[in-house]
């Protein structure tokens, strides 16, 4: 673990001012030791604003100063760090591998994995698929109601169901579109899901521009590590089957599709009159 120890008596100060109650002024000590890499002030300071003590109050910016601290080296902020992965783990996902890399970080410098933890990992990795059945594939095209990133609430969804490409291929071949459009979500998560993110105009520095960007943080790769060609295949029956589709039968789609970066899709929706899918698209060509 490499940490500055020029600045002890700093450090040192700062943790009496914490412990007094003086949190703006530890705050302040804290952020100057940041500013000079010391590991064990990110941690602190990170654990301050987790526990409301900083201003402005926000756990995420907590977050990502412990995580700051563990990338530095730092051992109980590599703990920590893995257990607040672990929370949020419902089965072999993204934030079980990083709840696990966490851990052995923070075991190879020196701060032994739990045996219960090491179990939980183990019983969350293990998880017995779900059936792939349309009742099931039903079930998880209405993980819309997650949340308003509906596309990303599906792929997430449809990553800790354990269900096998294989399986949907079959249903989605016998004519049944929730298969296929989890099929399309499965094979296309790298480069289906946008974001926005706002850069400062270089000529006025309190101007900021909306960029729209692909690729999302929490989805790194597809779910299904198929070719290419069966992505274009799955995508170019998807746009048949979405066309031939009535209003009604839509419906869940269009909440599925709406926060999809794939600009045909939306336009099927458009045409058969969905305002929020003519608005994304208005919004897109905005920031063209």
């Amino acid at each position: 673990m490499h940490m500055k120890k020029s600045n002890e008596k700093n450090y040192l100060e700062a943790k009496t001012e914490l412990y007094l109650g003086n949190y703006e002024k530890a705050a302040d000590l804290f952020e100057k030791l940041i500013a000079e890499g010391d590991a064990r002030a990110m941690f602190d300071l990170g654990q301050m604003y987790l526990q409301g003590q900083a201003s402005p109050d926000n756990e995420f910016i907590g977050w990502d100063l412990i995580e700051d601290a563990a990338y530095n080296g730092h051992a109980l902020a590599q703990y920590n760090m893995g257990y607040h992965y672990l929370k949020m783990a419902e089965g072999p996902s993204y934030e079980l591998d990083e709840a696990q890399r966490f851990f052995i970080m923070a075991d190879d410098n020196g701060y032994p994995i739990p045996t219960s933890v090491k179990e939980k990992i183990w019983k969350l990795r293990n998880v017995q698929p779900k059936a792939c059945t349309p009742e099931t594939l039903s079930e998880i095209i209405c993980a819309h109601d997650y949340g308003h990133d509906n596309y990303w609430y599906v792929c997430k969804a449809l990553q800790e169901s354990g269900i096998e490409y294989k399986d949907l291929k079959v249903l989605a071949d016998e004519g049944n579109t929730d298969a296929l459009v989890l099929s399309y979500i499965g094979l296309s998560t790298t480069y289906r899901l946008y974001s926005i993110e706002e850069y400062v105009d270089e000529d006025d520095v309190n101007f900021t521009i909306p960029v729209l960007t692909h690729g999302g943080a929490a989805c790194h790769k597809a779910i299904f590590d198929e070719p290419e060609e069966e992505l274009n295949a799955v995508r170019k029956k998807l746009i048949e089957t979405l066309r031939s589709l009535s209003v009604p039968q839509t419906n869940i789609y269009m909440l599925v599709f709406k926060d999809s970066a794939d600009t045909d899709i939306l336009y099927i929706f458009a045409n058969l009159g969905y305002p929020e899918a003519m608005e994304e698209l208005e919004f897109r060509w905005s920031l063209r």
